[in-house]
């Protein structure tokens, strides 16, 4: 039995009446956007033209949640649905469901600090002491797989690539107490170019891997850790070049962690020496890397006379956005049943997070994505709004927010609905609905309802019939998914992806 056929969908246990309501206003509603081609008067088709070219111009910036863009399609929806007698479907009037959603986590450079102190003895009778404060995003970068937190004071320990290979006798904390202390670690792992290497050869082996060497630091005791390049990275300062805080990942290490700068690092062995078990001193990182990949000898020790003051700190960007709903109420025995059409009305503004073209900081305008979709329920919203028939059961009309950002907005409604999800008795999801080629439509979730295949068939023109791709399952990553899995039948419209997908 595959997932779908395992789900219980209490709906299939409703009256051949209760279905045949719930079919006829699914029909209306899939054969009011058929007929919008059909039109002899351009008022419908001119309507949809305009939201589309309007909530995809360049005036909404991408409409990413939070923006002043997304609050223009807001206002705009919301307008549309007053002019044409939709009623609020929020109690206050407002047809604004705010909801809070995290835009991703950035580094706080003004609580963010890397600074050391020196106490050797040959330092100046007068006391002054030796410090060295690194400049972010210069000499060092907080990343984010890394937790905020700060180490204060805190004795610098050297512990080589950080690994510990009980298989290889690779033990690079052996009889090294960094409890209560900071260390310092190269990236990847010994002898990396060499194919006989004892790990991998030229491959990375696991103990390549930064949450490994995170995560044994913190069994280890440590209260913070710092990163320096490795020499296939980094083999002069021109190539020593910082991660982005997010590379690694974000969150979970339980310790700070920092990436620091060859060159800065140096600074501190030019004072303070790591010592060979043959006595020789060692002032640069190549060195220390040379030594260890000929010897597969471990060279960690305090980086003597030397403590850290590390602070890693990091902020939420939470924002407050909107799913924007409407209603027009049913009449008759089933009227306090509600089905809900919806699609997701945001974007990805300028790029970034979700896009496809990477690096380019440029207005994503989303029109298929889903500028399409949002017009399809504002105008389903127009026509049954001004119908002079009433549908059979009250159809909610939501403009999702936040769906780029992980379908939030319809996961906040059903974990909030405005009408009861117990009489919820199906859902429509628009999404990407503007770029129908060889007439064929794909409908996700026709296997969620018995009643779904036939409301489908007699809802197709048979004069000019789309191929309908019906899908049984409702696995697509879109907003109805929310209701899938409140066990509530759903259809989602689309008319498939393009090479323009989530670009500028």
């Amino acid at each position: 039995m595959n997932v779908l056929q395992s789900i219980s969908l209490r709906r299939h246990h409703a009256t051949a009446r209760q279905w045949t309501l719930v079919a006829t206003a699914l029909v209306c509603c899939l054969l009011t956007v058929r007929g919008l081609q059909a039109q002899s008067v351009a008022s419908p088709e001119q309507r949809i033209d305009h939201d589309i070219k309007y909530l995809s111009s360049d005036a909404l910036e991408g409409r990413e949640p939070g923006s002043p863009g997304i609050e223009k399609a807001a206002t705009f929806i919301i307008d549309e649905f007053k002019a044409f007698g939709v009623k609020s479907g929020t109690s206050d009037g407002t047809y604004r469901q705010p909801f809070t959603i995290n835009m991703g986590t950035s580094v706080d450079s003004g609580k963010t600090k890397l600074v050391f102190e020196y106490s050797g003895a040959e330092e100046s009778s007068a006391g002054e002491g030796s410090s060295l404060e690194f400049k972010i995003n210069e000499q060092f970068q907080p990343l984010m797989i890394g937790d905020s937190g700060e180490a204060s004071s805190a004795q610098v320990v050297f512990v080589g690539y950080g690994i510990e290979d009980t298989e290889n006798n690779y033990l690079e904390y052996r009889d090294l107490d960094v409890a209560g202390r900071v260390v310092v670690f190269i990236r990847i792992e010994p002898q990396q170019q060499n194919p006989d290497s004892v790990f991998a050869g030229a491959e990375n082996s696991p103990n390549a891997s930064i949450s490994r060497k995170l995560e044994l630091a913190k069994e280890k005791g440590a209260v913070a850790a710092i990163l320096v390049n490795d020499h296939v990275r980094a083999p002069d300062e021109e190539s020593d070049e910082l991660s982005q805080p997010a590379l690694f990942g974000r969150g979970g290490a339980g310790i700070p962690f920092i990436q620091l700068k060859r060159s800065a690092f140096e600074q501190l062995l030019a004072k303070s020496p790591l010592v060979t078990a043959d006595g020789k001193e060692v002032t640069t990182l190549a060195e220390i890397e040379g030594l260890i990949d000929e010897t597969l000898e471990p060279l960690s020790q305090p980086v003597a006379n030397w403590t850290v003051t590390a602070v890693s700190a990091f902020s939420a960007n939470e924002v407050t956005t909107n799913n924007i709903v409407g209603i027009v109420e049913g009449e008759g025995p089933h009227a306090d049943e509600t089905i809900i059409v919806g699609g997701h009305y945001d974007h990805l503004g300028f790029g970034g997070y979700g896009s496809n073209a990477p690096g380019r900081v440029e207005i994503h305008n989303g029109a298929d994505d889903n500028a399409t979709g949002t017009a399809g329920v504002v105008e389903l919203a127009r026509r049954f709004a001004i119908s002079e028939k009433k549908p059979g059961r009250r159809i909610v009309f939501i403009a999702f927010s936040g769906e780029e950002r992980g379908l939030l907005g319809s996961a906040y409604y059903v974990e909030n609905p405005l009408f009861p999800i117990d009489k919820t008795v199906a859902m429509i999801n628009y999404d990407m609905i503007g770029r129908l080629r060889d007439d064929k439509l794909t409908i996700f979730g026709t296997g969620t309802s018995a009643m779904f295949d036939d409301v489908l068939d007699k809802a197709n023109d048979p004069q000019n019939p789309l191929e309908l791709d019906k899908q049984a399952s409702p696995f697509a990553g879109s907003d109805h998914m929310a209701f899938v899995r409140v066990q509530i039948p759903v259809m989602f419209l689309h008319t498939g992806l393009t090479e323009i997908y989530h670009t500028p």
